[in-house]
């Protein structure tokens, strides 16, 4: 490993091997690797296309999740890239779309009333030609409760609330 990282065997056994390419790391031996990588390797920012970390077993992360945060004042089409969305300002009803295409099956999207004030002027979801499965399914989901907000995930075929 280059750079100053190191990978080393977890459980106190040994990684007898470790190969891969740019983009994938697999190992060997009887023990589960840990992978460890300085602070000024990967710093936030510097990832400039998608990286997908698949983890199988028993998987910690010290530090921390920081997800994409989206705040808006108007209504606002979700992106693919998108995580958390703030609706800031409900003075007029909403409506928050949902992305249409590039999806990815098991993607999580949590929408919060920001303006603590959805109760009055709604908050609409729309499934954007696919239906939101919450207590009923159908092509749009409203949240209407002060400060309320939904996460909603996609299952490769439909839109469904946590």
């Amino acid at each position: 490993m280059s750079q100053g990282g190191s990978i080393s065997g977890g459980g106190g056994g040994s990684v007898t091997s470790v190969s891969g390419t740019a983009n994938e790391i697999v190992s060997s031996g009887g023990a589960d690797p840990i992978i460890s990588l300085p602070a000024d390797i990967i710093t936030p920012g510097s990832l400039t296309t998608t990286t997908t970390l698949t983890a199988t077993g028993l998987t910690s992360l010290n530090g921390g999740l920081v997800k994409k945060y989206t705040g808006t004042a108007i209504s606002y089409t979700v992106l693919v890239t998108d995580q958390i969305i703030g609706v800031t300002s409900t003075a007029s009803a909403r409506t928050i779309t949902m992305p249409a295409a590039g999806l990815t099956t098991g993607q999580v999207w949590t929408i919060k009333d920001e303006s603590a004030a959805c109760a009055t002027n709604n908050i609409t979801i729309s499934g954007n030609g696919v239906n939101i499965i919450g207590s009923t399914s159908a092509a749009t989901y409203v949240l209407s409760v002060n400060g309320g907000s939904v996460d909603i995930y996609y299952n490769g075929a439909t839109f469904s609330i946590i």
